[in-house]
């Protein structure tokens, strides 16, 4: 049994994240192989977090930091504002606004307040508290990179074989798009982008380049070209560059691996657009083309533009309940934030983010410059899709940054 509990305490960090970054993605893929099943995959994935905080709770060593402890009263609020708060509502209804027939296209995140409120406690709250019983250190991000490199690559294999299905049984026929014939697909590919981080990190600090690194970048990106994403690809070469600009490596090789990134994003466009060269210039500059990536961004702010301005009866200072007859939420966490927190919890949260850029400014360098990108995806990510209340990378990524950046990191020259 000490044996058992001694195991678990050294590795508490790598199964922590692991679960945390990663299992919503893996247990998600293990769900569509076992479809036929009907199994309860996801809600063992919750429950797994859960009894992973109890086991941080048990075995790990209490420290306070008073940024996880406002992150920690910014979802109070938003859980308040879900049970208590004045239920908002808007001058113009939904399906005026957006146009659609009444009673169509209603978001089942709002018929599911419930589970919402339950995700936010168990799965978000939770494992907040318990990133306090870590001991974040250099040591420890190196041996879940090292973890990440070893479960990857399988779930790497199974994702591709599992969209190769999908694709040539079914899209290239016309019989169904990807997206319609898999189970919440970009969070099944999410795990990709924190992958192709950790490659990233190999070929940029360990100075790793081999024929597996480039095998697993094909088909990292294979998955995001026939899986139809444009927001995936996008947020690696964000982080491509990011490392990039503080690269140090021969820069021939850096302009190969660019040219490489854009060769791949072009023809992410151009499979979108079936190859129909009209298709692909809208996709640049026609706002008003459904399916362009204009028009996409433009519909984001469409929805912005609902929740401040349409609003009756917006409580400014505490934010209000956001399940309604709506059509969806923001998709931008800035505005959930807003929206259901008020002034109280953006101040909280800017003050946190303020605080995050000046430990940046004093700790960055090559041993943390890894969880503040993985930080960095999740935000890219969450100003264009997610809820911040049930974004669980999110705020664990960024109470991950808060807590290793507070600790003084020798450089490496």
């Amino acid at each position: 049994m000490n044996t058992i509990l001694t195991l678990l305490k050294n590795n508490l960090e790598i199964i922590f994240f692991s679960l945390i970054f990663y299992g919503l993605s893996f247990f998600l893929i293990i769900k569509e192989y076992l479809i036929i099943y009907n199994l309860p995959i996801l809600e063992l994935y919750r429950f797994l977090i859960i009894l992973v905080c109890l086991l941080c709770f048990f075995v790990g060593k209490k420290t306070f930091n008073k940024y996880i402890s406002f992150l920690v009263i910014l979802n109070l609020l938003f859980l308040y504002n879900s049970i208590f708060g004045e239920k908002i509502n808007f001058s113009v209804p939904p399906n005026i606004f957006y146009g659609f027939n009444d009673g169509e296209k209603i978001d089942i995140f709002f018929l599911q307040k419930n589970k919402v409120i339950l995700i936010n406690t168990l799965n978000v709250i939770l494992p907040l508290i318990a990133v306090s019983f870590l001991n974040i250190t250099v040591n420890k991000i190196n041996k879940f990179k090292n973890f990440s490199i070893k479960i990857c690559d399988v779930f790497l294999v199974l994702i591709v074989l599992l969209l190769s299905y999908k694709y040539f049984s079914f899209v290239i026929i016309k019989v169904a798009s990807i997206e319609t014939i898999s189970i919440n697909l970009h969070s099944s590919m999410y795990f990709l982008n924190i992958y192709f981080l950790v490659i990233l990190d190999r070929i940029f600090q360990k100075y790793e380049i081999n024929i597996f690194i480039i095998l697993r970048i094909l088909l990292i990106f294979y998955c995001f070209f026939i899986g139809d994403s444009i927001l995936h690809p996008l947020i690696c070469l964000l982080t491509f560059t990011i490392y990039l600009m503080l690269s140090k490596i021969n820069k021939n090789i850096l302009i190969m691996f660019s040219i490489f990134f854009f060769v791949i994003f072009a023809s992410n466009i151009f499979k979108l657009s079936f190859f129909h060269f009209e298709l692909i210039k809208n996709h640049f500059i026609k706002f008003d083309a459904p399916g362009t990536v204009i028009h996409s961004l433009l519909i984001r702010l469409q929805h912005i533009d609902y929740f401040i301005f349409y609003s009756n009866n917006l409580n400014y200072l505490i934010g209000n309940n956001i399940f309604a007859d709506l059509y969806t939420y923001p998709h931008n966490l800035l505005v959930d934030i807003f929206v259901t927190t008020g002034i109280i919890g953006l101040v909280i949260f800017i003050y946190i983010i303020f605080n995050l850029i000046i430990m940046i400014r004093k700790n960055v360098d090559p041993n943390n410059i890894f969880i503040l990108i993985l930080f960095f995806q999740s935000f890219v990510f969450s100003n264009l899709s997610g809820f911040f209340f049930t974004n669980i990378i999110l705020n664990i990524s960024l109470a991950a940054c808060l807590c290793f950046l507070k600790l003084k990191h020798p450089k490496i020259s």
